[in-house]
């Protein structure tokens, strides 16, 4: 029976005698930890060996190694340069890893995000190459884009689109993007209703106060123009109702505006 350790020891022979396949399989048993002990420096070098051969994999995995910082000093530069390498040659991996670092930034050992440039039209090419190869993960990104307007015109229906292409391939998260979409689009759906009943919650109060207004000119007329025997006690009361019900109304449909105004101004 073959062990892993085995199989690594075959694997090594082909690779220290220039097999590309080889050198990204002992790569990632160093990375890992499959039949040798884990090293990513000898990770690294073998990746760096099949990349130079031009091998895919090896780039694109040689890329995440300047990302990461994995068996080498961190490097966004060079990671750009080994993904785009490969996404050249129309790896999806590496085609969503470079659209990933186009928008995303890097931490480095301290924690603070190196400094670099958003770049969305470069993320959005990237992400459309790997989506259109059926790369989930990219076509969640892409949705997410287009609902949120970021590097491209803001449009629900793409969004649509490419969280359905993701969530067909069972990713959870595409999903939840779907059922996000509808609740906004529901809520945007009752923007008529709304401007209607705020129309006639504002129509509604204006009668009440004219009402109003038309009480008190009846009532004063009869405190102090027919009768000023009449005890007035009410018509300080219904005054001071009056202001109530104007300063309510006022700061109710200036909050209604507001509402509708911050909430519901995107199509």
């Amino acid at each position: 029976m073959t062990t892993q350790t085995d199989q690594f020891a075959a694997n090594l022979a082909k690779a220290k005698a220039g097999v590309a396949e080889a050198q990204v399989i002992v790569g990632l048993a160093y990375q890992f930890g499959e039949g040798v002990a884990m090293d990513d420096a000898e990770a690294f070098e073998w990746f760096r060996q099949a990349a130079e051969q031009g091998n895919v994999s090896a780039q694109t995995n040689l890329g995440e190694c300047y990302e990461e910082g994995w068996g080498t000093i961190q490097d966004r530069e060079q990671a750009i340069t080994w993904y785009r390498k490969a996404a050249e040659q129309g790896h999806a991996p590496a085609q969503f890893n470079l659209a990933e670092l186009y928008i995303h930034p890097i931490p480095n050992e301290t924690g603070i995000n190196i400094k670099q440039n958003y770049k969305y039209s470069e993320a959005v090419k990237w992400y459309m190459e790997a989506a259109n190869q059926g790369y989930a993960e990219a076509q969640l990104a892409l949705g997410s884009l287009f609902e949120e307007g970021r590097g491209v015109e803001q449009d629900y229906t793409q969004a649509q689109f490419w969280y359905r292409k993701a969530a067909d391939q069972d990713l959870e998260e595409a999903q939840e993007g779907l059922n996000r979409l509808w609740r906004k689009r529901w809520f945007y759906s009752q923007i008529p209703a709304l401007k209607v009943f705020f129309a006639l919650t504002v129509i509604c109060i204006g009668q009440l106060l004219f009402l109003h207004y038309l009480t008190l000119v009846r009532m004063y007329n009869t405190c102090y123009s027919v009768n000023k025997n009449i005890p007035c006690d009410d018509f300080s009361v219904r005054l001071n109702i009056v202001w109530a019900v104007s300063g309510v109304g006022l700061v109710l449909a200036g909050i209604s505006y507001l509402w509708v105004k911050s909430i519901f101004y995107k199509k």
